[in-house]
């Protein structure tokens, strides 16, 4: 049960948590909820040891919808006017069919929204197609965790984040592998992050911080009309935006480069510097 998870909260459905610490056998479908093994598949949590599960997506028999709801107390109440930065990390699970049930399912549109009530087991959000943002684009990586990574310019004072699927199947993509007549699309979800600071939400597994490199400058920063970037063993550095958008990517020859930005459209970025085998990042204002 995802209540067993520190300030998780179920707002519809069963949404299920799952973490190393537990011991029941694979073959137990309702206990079994270890990391990485468990009933409904196989994955390494994307961070730490344990991660959330819920249903995306059903096709019943019956013209049934079946949603499931994960939600949270934000720490604080979003301000109105500021600009959030969200990112969640999704998988699906493929479990092999048994007789009545499948997981063999792929789906679309998890996402995200912020909410001013909150809402629980039985008393879900609307499935009423829309979404403060939701991911157009099916999940079939089952291998890795897919990244999703969003803006949000916070209309109101919202306490409460909710993730799921809040479209119903008719504008819900559906892929299935079963020809099972209960078929299932489940993921998990892992580290979620929202947070006015742009750097805390992208994902930055790997990099370390460009102060801990002293033979590397960047200079101006803020910039208006160019960056200059000086480092005798840069291999190569990447300009991304925020939504992980590359912008310029460049291999240098000398040990001072002179990137033009008066060009890019004013805001905040990423720079990535590869050098000596490590990554190093560094935040970007075009002012």
């Amino acid at each position: 049960m995802i209540i067993k998870a520190k300030h998780w909260l179920n707002f519809g459905e069963t949404p299920d948590y799952f973490n190393s610490c537990n011991i029941s056998p694979v073959s137990d479908f309702v206990h079994a909820c270890s990391v990485p093994q468990n009933s409904l598949g196989y994955q390494d949590a994307a961070s730490g040891n344990s991660y959330a599960g819920i249903v995306n997506a059903n096709i019943y028999p019956t013209p049934f919808s079946d949603r499931e709801y994960i939600g949270c107390l934000l720490n604080e109440s979003l301000q109105i006017g500021k600009k959030y930065f969200i990112r969640f990390k999704a998988s699906p699970a493929y479990k092999i069919p048994d007789p009545i049930l499948s997981v063999e399912c792929f789906s679309n549109n998890i996402g995200f929204r912020f909410s001013n009530v909150s809402f629980s087991s039985t008393i879900p959000p609307e499935t009423d197609n829309t979404a403060h943002f939701y991911y157009p684009l099916v999940i079939n990586d089952t291998a890795n965790w897919t990244s999703i990574v969003a803006t949000f310019t916070a209309d109101s004072a919202f306490s409460y984040l909710i993730i799921g699927n809040f479209f119903d199947n008719e504008h819900t993509t559906f892929i299935c592998d079963s020809t099972l007549s209960y078929s299932t699309s489940y993921l998990y979800i892992d580290d979620i992050c929202v947070s006015l600071d742009s750097l805390t939400c992208l994902d930055l597994v790997g990099v370390v911080n460009l102060h801990s490199n002293s033979s590397v400058r960047i200079y101006p920063n803020p910039a208006k009309e160019s960056i200059t970037i000086t480092g005798s063993k840069i291999q190569s550095f990447i300009l991304s935006d925020l939504q992980g958008n590359i912008v310029y990517q460049y291999f240098p020859l000398a040990v001072s480069t002179t990137l033009i930005v008066s060009g890019y459209q004013r805001g905040i970025y990423l720079l990535k510097i590869n050098m000596n085998e490590k990554s190093f990042f560094q935040k970007i204002i075009l002012q």
